[in-house]
């Protein structure tokens, strides 16, 4: 599968569902920085359910071209991250 793209994001205000939440997505590629609504069904069957969780989404493309986003708790670490723990 092909990946199309990758986000990473924060719950800010986690609902019960079926009210949605509220998160903030980070566009890899460029750094862009949005409010979204998520499913907070969605959310919950990946076990991100607090204030403040990380996660991933991960946008690929299956072989008969359709969409296919996966939703990952935790998020990988930022460069900057990584620097912190340079010796």
């Amino acid at each position: 599968m092909k990946l199309l793209a990758k986000f990473t994001g924060r719950v800010i205000t986690f609902n019960e569902p079926p009210t949605t939440s509220l998160i903030t997505l980070t566009d890899t590629s460029n750094g862009a920085t949005m409010e979204a609504n998520a499913p907070s069904e969605k959310l919950q069957e990946k076990g991100i359910v607090n204030n403040g969780d990380d996660f991933e989404i991960l946008l690929h493309q299956d072989d008969n071209g359709r969409q296919v986003p996966t939703i990952i708790k935790g998020s990988s670490p930022t460069e900057a991250q990584k620097d912190d723990f340079a010796i």
